[in-house]
């Protein structure tokens, strides 16, 4: 049987233009530190080889073949440490030999292209931006004297400061969890008693075997925000890692 074959002709581009600057304090004095900062210009007419195939063909979208903000376009991006190793005669004894590395890193968040209910633009193409948001790790160890061996502790704690970190919206708000699905009016509900087939336990918040239109409406708001949330639009919060180790 013969197969079908698509033909792609890519006629897009992307340009990337920015700088990078970085400062580095080797260890000294039981310390170092580090800093890097990117500024980037992303821009051309699609962010991937296949994006005007599927906005002409498969979503039926006439995009005008126009420079706009690509998809990846981070204007600012921050990142620093510093690294604090104690030394094994050091004065206070808990902290003899106790290493520790924090991380910070600043996202200026990137571009979408923001839309109605119907899913028209209401601007050009990612013209509009996610939040940014801001990120601390923190690593340490400390080695312990155990006759020939030493044993080594580890942590590593990912978003130390559990802070709210989005990356996804939804295109018709511009927030993560809100949809913008408006909320239906009262009218549109009715009584439903415990003896039809359409009662669910779940609606009737009192439990008194009758779900009125306000209990109705309650749980289908609840449902509705509960079928748009998406986990994937943050990344994830405070997380926290201990090992152990011997080494001879």
């Amino acid at each position: 049987m013969p197969y079908s074959y698509y033909q792609y002709q890519n006629v897009d581009y992307g340009s990337v233009k920015g700088f990078e600057i970085n400062l580095q304090k080797r260890m000294l004095d039981a310390w170092a530190l580090g800093v890097g900062y990117t500024l980037q210009f992303a821009k051309g007419t699609a962010a991937d080889a296949v994006e005007w195939y599927n906005d002409h063909y498969y979503y039926n979208i006439d995009v005008p073949v126009i420079d706009y903000w690509l998809d990846f376009d981070e204007r600012h991006i921050l990142n620093a440490n510093i690294d604090v190793e104690l030394p094994g005669d050091f004065l206070l004894i808990p902290l003899q030999n106790f290493n520790n590395s924090f991380v910070f890193s600043y996202h200026s968040g990137t571009p979408f292209t923001p839309r109605d209910l119907r899913g028209n633009r209401l601007g050009d193409e990612n013209s509009a931006r996610t939040p940014g948001y801001w990120n601390v790790d923190w690593s340490l160890s400390r080695q312990f004297r155990l006759g020939p061996a030493n044993l080594a502790l580890r942590g590593m704690v990912l978003n130390l400061f559990d802070t709210e970190q989005i990356i996804e919206v939804h295109e018709t708000t511009g927030c993560p969890t809100d949809h913008g699905d408006p909320e239906p009016s009262l009218d549109q509900f009715g009584y439903t008693s415990i003896t039809s087939t359409r009662y669910s336990p779940q609606t009737d918040f009192n439990h008194d075997g009758l779900v009125t239109p306000v209990e109705a409406k309650q749980s289908y708001v609840a449902a509705q925000r509960d079928y748009y949330f998406d986990a994937r639009n943050y990344l994830p919060g405070f997380r926290a890692r201990l090992g152990m180790g011997i080494m001879f």
